[in-house]
């Protein structure tokens, strides 16, 4: 019979498994970021809605604006700024 080879952990799952020891702030915000950029979608689908409402009843709607515009720059930073693009 042969022997298995070891199996050892990813080296992505090393890696999360160190970095609370190493740096508990860093990875703080590693996953506050990661929590943002699953949440903005939604809130992007909500802002949509704002927009498309304020769009009918003709009624200015500045923030909602604003919140579009910086959805849009951060998914932009996070998806093609990382890349050196």
């Amino acid at each position: 019979m042969a022997a298995r080879p070891a199996v050892g952990k990813p080296p992505a799952v090393k890696f999360f498994s160190v970095l609370p020891r190493a740096a508990p702030w860093l990875t703080g915000a590693w996953w506050a970021l990661i929590v943002l950029r699953g949440a903005l979608p939604a809130l992007f689908s909500v802002v949509v809605a704002g927009v498309v409402a304020a769009v009918a009843t003709q009624d200015p709607y500045i923030k909602v604006s604003e919140v579009c515009v910086l959805r849009l720059v951060i998914s932009w930073k996070v998806g093609h700024g990382a890349q050196g693009e």
